[in-house]
C-alpha cells in the first residue's frame, strides 16, 4: 500500500479530463507496449526511493543499472549508491509458476463478464490472480487490458500487485494507459479538458496513427460542437484507415452539421446509413434550391434525395413547399394532408392550412372546425395572422391572444377630447373656408371581442372671411345683373356659422367579413333643419387581398353653402333690372323663401378593393356612383374611379413602405360650382384626371409610437362645362363660361400617435393639399384616455376627424 501511496503522489496525473460515453475496448490481442511520451531528461525516482523503503535491494540495483544507462547525465543519488550495509536484504521473489496460467483468453473473459454483471469484486480478483501468479508477458498483457474496464482505484490496486513485475518504462506504460483510458470512460469532458488532453496525446497519437483513440478524440469534439476540430479529427483517422466506418459516418455528421452539404454528397458509398445523411444533405440543397426559386436545381436534388432513400416525411415536405412556391396550391395541400394523416403535428398542420386557404377556402374551414386537433389549432393561428396582417386587429387578438401580446387590452374602452382645424383657399364669401371642429368628445367601447360602438360629438365653426355687397357671384346677383346699390339697410350677408353641432355613431365589426353602420347628421344649428347621414358596408377580406361595398349620404365640406347652406344677401333688395327680368320669365319674386338654399348631400354607391400583385406589390381599385341633392339646389349627377399600384420596400422598421403611380378621374353631370340660386358650390367639373406618383408608408404597430404619412405628386387636368347663372330659376338667363386647365398638384398628410402612459395616448397631424390657384390645409391633435392599460400604438388608433370628416366626402 506504501508503494502506491508513493507512486500516486509522484506520478502527474493529467487524468482529470472529464468523460464522455464512447467507450474504446482492447482487442482479444494485446497491443505491443511503447512508449507514449515524450523522453524526460531525468527518471522518475519515485520507484527507486520505495524499493529502497521496501529493502528490495536487489531489485534496486537492477532498476538503477537500467537508468544509468538510459539517462546518462543523471547522478545516482547517494543514499540510493550506499543502502544501509547491515540492512538485511529481502530475497528475490520467485518467478510464478506458467503452469499456473493456462487458459489466459477465458480467464480474461471471465472478468470481463462480471465486469457486465456487475460483479467488479470477482472481475478485479480475477485480474489480480493472473498478475501475481502469471509470467511477465501475461502480466503486461493483463494490465493492457485491464486499463481500459477497470476504475482508477481497481487499477490501481492491480499495479500495485504488480510493481515488482514491472520495468520503470512498464510502469509509466501503464499509469498513462490509465490516464487515456479514463479519458475514454469519462462521459462529462469540457473544452478545458479535451484541449488538456488532446496536447499532451495529440503528437503521440500522430506519431502512432492512433486511430482508436483519434475517433474517440473526434467525437469528443462534436459532442462539443467543435465542428471544424471534429473534422480535421475524423479526417485524420481517414487517412491512417480510408475504410474506417466510424470516421466515414462521423466525417459526414459533421459535414451536415457545418453545412457543407456539397461536400457530404462527394462521398461514394453503399452503406444504408451513410446514405443516409448523404439524402438529407440532398433535400437541405433543395430547400436552397427552394428559396433560391432555381427549379432545376430543385428537381435535381428532388430525385438524388429519392434514389438516396430518403425519409419520406422530408421528401414529401419538400415536395410540398415546392409545390406551394409554383402556386400549385392543390396539389401542397395533398402533400401536406398526406403527410398530416401520417404524422399530425403542428408542422404539418400549418403547411396544410396555410396551402388549402389558397386552393380551396370552404374546404379548409369545413376540415378546421371537424378537426379537434392540431389543424384546429393551425387554422386558428392562420386566421389570426392573416387577421392582424389585415388591421382586423380586434378580431386578431380575440383568435389568437398569445400571437399578439402588444395586442393587450386593443379592447379597451376610451374617451377623447380632440381639435382640428381647416383652411381652404377661395374667394371670400363664396369658396374661402374657414372650419373648425373644437372640441370633439369621442366614447368608445367594445362587446363581445369584435363589436366596437363609437359616439362622438363635436362644435363646428365655418367662416368664409366675409362676403361684399354687389358680388357678381352669389345670390341672385350675376353678370347679367349691374344695378346694385353701395349700401342698404337690408343687407343680410350670410357668411359664417358659429357654434353648430354634429353628432356621429359607429358601429363596426371586427372579422373576415367586417360590416360597418355610420349614423350623423347635418351640422345642427345652420340654415336648415339638420339632415340624416349614413355610411353602411362591408369589408371582405379573401387570400390575396379585400374588396367592399357601401352605400352612404354624407355632407359636402367644401364650402359653407355645400356644408350648412346660406340665407340670399340680396333677397329682400334685388334691382329694379331683377324685378323686371324674373317678371318677364314668369318667377314670382318669393323665388326662394327665407330658408336659402344648398346644405348639399353627396349619396351613393361605393365599391372598392385591393389585390396582392406579388409578394411586395400591391394594386388598389375603387369607383363610385353618386347622386348630389342641395335644398333649392339643382340635382347633379356623378362617377369616380381611382387606380393605384405601390411597391412595398420592406424597410425595416416599417409595417410598409410603398412607392407607385395612380390616378383619379371623377366626372359630373352638371357644373355645380358656383354660388348664385340654384348652384351648390362644390367641385364638379366635367373631367377631372388626376395622375401621379405617391409614397405612402406606416412604422411598425404595436410601438408605443406610431407614423402615417403620404406624398403624393402629379398633375391636375380639368375641364369644366359651361354653367347657367340659375340652373333652376332661369337656365336660359345667363351662363357662366366653360375653362379648363392642367396644373401640377402635391398632396401630403402626416399623422402620429404616442402611448404616453399604458393609459394616455397623444396624437396630431397635418394635411396639405396644392394646386395652381388653390390650397387646402388640415391640422389637429387629440388626447385618448384608456380605462386599461394598452401596449402598444395601432393605426385604428388614428381618429377618423383626423383627416376624413375634415374634407369632403
Amino acid at each position: 500500500m506504501k508503494t502506491r501511496l508513493l507512486l500516486l503522489m509522484l506520478w502527474p496525473v493529467a487524468a482529470t479530463a472529464k468523460i464522455i460515453a464512447i467507450e474504446q475496448r482492447p482487442t482479444n490481442e494485446p497491443p505491443g507496449i511503447a512508449a507514449i511520451h515524450g523522453e524526460p531528461q531525468q527518471p522518475d525516482e519515485s520507484l527507486l526511493w520505495n524499493l529502497l523503503h521496501q529493502q528490495q535491494f536487489d531489485e534496486l540495483e537492477r532498476q538503477i543499472a537500467q537508468l544509468t544507462v538510459r539517462y546518462p547525465n543523471w547522478r545516482v543519488p547517494a543514499e540510493l549508491q550506499r543502502p544501509t550495509p547491515t540492512a538485511p536484504r529481502t530475497p528475490r521473489r520467485k518467478k510464478p509458476q506458467v503452469s499456473a496460467c493456462n487458459r489466459l483468453p477465458q480467464r480474461w473473459q471471465h472478468a470481463e463478464t462480471a465486469l457486465r454483471q456487475s460483479e467488479r469484486t470477482t472481475a478485479v480478483a480475477e485480474y489480480r490472480s493472473i498478475v501475481t501468479h502469471c509470467n511477465d508477458d501475461a502480466v503486461q498483457a493483463t494490465l493492457q487490458k485491464a486499463a481500459f474496464l477497470l476504475d482508477d482505484a481497481e487499477f490501481d490496486q492491480l499495479l500495485d500487485d504488480a510493481v515488482l513485475r514491472l520495468s520503470f518504462d512498464d510502469w509509466t506504460h501503464f499509469k498513462r494507459l490509465q490516464q487515456k483510458s479514463a479519458y475514454q470512460r469519462r462521459t462529462d469532458i469540457d473544452a478545458d479538458l479535451q484541449r488538456n488532453f488532446v496536447a499532451d496525446w495529440g503528437g503521440t497519437i500522430d506519431d502512432k496513427q492512433d486511430g482508436d483513440t483519434a475517433i474517440v478524440i473526434a467525437w469528443r469534439y462534436f459532442e462539443l460542437r467543435d465542428f471544424q476540430q471534429a473534422r480535421d479529427w475524423f479526417e485524420r483517422v481517414m487517412q491512417w484507415n480510408p475504410q474506417s466506418r466510424d470516421a466515414r459516418l462521423g466525417w459526414l455528421l459533421t459535414l451536415e452539421q457545418l453545412g457543407q452539404a456539397d461536400a457530404v454528397l462527394t462521398m461514394a458509398t453503399d452503406d444504408a446509413e451513410l446514405r443516409t445523411i448523404q439524402a438529407r444533405a440532398a433535400i437541405s440543397k433543395g430547400w436552397v434550391a427552394l428559396d433560391e426559386q432555381d427549379w432545376t436545381k430543385l428537381e435535381q436534388m428532388t430525385g438524388l434525395a429519392e434514389s438516396l432513400q430518403a425519409a419520406a416525411n422530408d421528401l414529401a415536405e419538400l415536395k410540398a413547399w415546392s409545390a406551394f412556391h409554383r402556386e400549385d396550391y392543390a396539389t401542397s395541400a395533398r402533400y401536406f394532408d398526406s403527410l398530416y394523416q401520417t404524422s399530425p403535428d403542428a408542422r404539418f398542420a400549418e403547411g396544410y392550412v396555410l396551402s388549402q386557404s389558397r386552393a380551396d377556402r370552404d374546404t379548409l374551414t369545413a376540415r378546421a372546425h371537424s378537426d379537434q386537433a392540431a389543424l384546429a389549432d393551425a387554422y386558428g393561428r392562420h386566421e389570426a395572422r392573416l387577421l392582424y396582417q389585415r388591421k382586423q386587429f380586434l378580431a386578431a387578438y380575440a383568435r389568437a391572444p398569445e400571437l399578439f401580446p402588444q395586442l393587450h387590452n386593443i379592447d379597451a374602452t376610451s374617451v377623447d377630447i380632440a381639435g382640428y382645424g381647416r383652411y381652404r383657399s377661395g374667394e371670400d364669401g363664396l369658396g374661402r373656408l374657414d372650419m373648425a371642429r373644437l372640441p370633439v368628445a369621442t366614447f368608445s367601447t367594445i362587446f363581445d371581442k369584435v363589436n366596437q360602438i363609437r359616439f362622438s360629438v363635436s362644435r363646428v365653426s365655418l367662416d368664409t372671411a366675409g362676403s361684399s355687397l354687389c358680388s357678381n357671384a352669389l345670390g341672385v346677383q350675376a353678370g347679367f345683373f349691374n344695378e346694385c346699390q353701395a349700401s342698404h339697410p337690408a343687407w343680410q350677408p350670410y357668411d359664417k356659422l358659429d357654434n353648430a353641432v354634429e353628432f356621429d355613431l359607429l358601429y363596426r365589426r371586427d372579422g373576415w367579413f367586417s360590416p360597418h353602420l355610420r349614423i350623423g347628421t347635418t351640422p345642427v344649428g345652420g340654415v336648415f333643419d339638420p339632415r340624416l347621414t349614413f355610411d353602411a358596408g362591408f369589408l371582405q377580406q379573401t387570400h390575396s387581398g379585400n374588396w367592399g361595398l357601401a352605400v352612404y349620404s354624407q355632407s359636402v365640406r367644401q364650402s359653407l353653402l355645400s356644408y350648412a347652406g346660406i340665407h340670399d344677401p340680396y333677397q329682400h333688395i334685388p334691382s329694379p333690372s331683377i324685378r323686371a327680368e324674373f317678371a318677364r320669365l314668369g318667377i314670382a319674386e318669393s323665388w326662394i323663401d327665407e330658408s336659402g338654399w344648398g346644405n348639399v348631400l353627396r349619396s351613393g354607391v361605393r365599391a372598392f378593393g385591393s389585390v396582392m400583385l406579388s409578394d411586395r406589390w400591391q394594386a388598389h381599385l375603387g369607383t363610385e356612383v353618386m347622386r348630389f341633392d342641395g335644398r333649392h339646389v339643382k340635382t347633379n349627377l356623378g362617377v369616380a374611379a381611382s387606380a393605384s399600384v405601390g411597391y412595398d420596400f420592406r424597410l425595416p422598421g416599417f409595417d410598409f413602405f410603398s412607392l407607385g403611380p395612380f390616378v383619379l378621374y371623377e366626372h359630373y353631370q352638371h357644373n355645380s360650382n358656383f354660388f348664385t340660386l340654384g348652384h351648390g358650390g362644390y367641385f364638379s367639373p366635367n373631367h377631372y384626371i388626376n395622375p401621379g406618383v405617391a409614397l405612402n408608408f406606416l412604422t411598425d404597430e404595436g410601438k408605443d409610437w406610431l407614423v402615417r404619412g403620404r406624398i403624393g405628386v402629379g398633375a391636375q387636368i380639368i375641364d369644366e362645362q359651361n354653367a347657367p347663372w340659375f340652373p333652376r330659376l332661369a337656365p336660359s338667363l345667363g351662363e357662366f363660361s366653360a375653362g379648363s386647365q392642367t396644373t401640377p398638384g402635391f398632396d401630403t398628410e402626416f399623422k402620429g400617435v404616442w402611448l404616453v402612459t399604458p393609459n394616455i395616448q397623444v396624437g396630431g397631424g397635418v394635411s396639405l393639399r396644392h394646386a395652381s390657384g388653390f390650397e387646402d390645409y388640415a391640422g389637429g391633435m387629440f388626447v385618448r384616455y384608456s380605462f386599461d392599460e394598452r401596449k402598444g400604438s395601432f393605426s385604428t388608433d388614428f381618429p377618423d376627424a383626423m383627416f376624413n370628416t375634415m374634407h369632403f366626402y
